[in-house]
């Protein structure tokens, strides 16, 4: 039986131009794929 496991997940930009260039949905978007790799589901974003 596998049970549900809180995490955190944390993302950031630290420029104005990473803001501009939209890097923090990229990086949701590699935590989103290593979570499913891992085998994992998110919930409750």
């Amino acid at each position: 039986m596998v049970k549900d496991v809180p995490v955190a997940w944390y993302a950031r930009v630290s420029s104005e131009q990473q803001a501009e260039a939209k890097t923090i949905e990229s990086q949701l978007a590699e935590i989103r794929t290593r979570i499913a790799a891992d085998g994992f589901e998110l919930t409750n974003v």
